[in-house]
């Protein structure tokens, strides 16, 4: 699959799991639960990692939906 990304940045294990966290929380699960998923010690990490655009989480969904 990373492959057929070709993207130029590397890619790594932290940004899956920001990207997983990312469109949890875009798809509509709560955030308590997303911060349990993960194994953080309190919501307002999870919420850090909530600063994605509308637009690029679009783009990115786009991208995964057409692999």
């Amino acid at each position: 699959m990373l492959k057929r990304i070709q993207s130029e940045k590397e890619i790594v294990s932290h940004g899956l799991r920001h990207t997983f966290v990312t469109l949890s929380a875009y798809a509509g699960v709560p955030l308590n639960v997303v911060s349990n998923w993960v194994g953080h010690k309190n919501v307002e990490i999870t919420q850090d990692y909530n600063h994605i655009l509308k637009t690029q989480v679009d783009k990115g969904v786009a991208l995964l939906e057409n692999w």
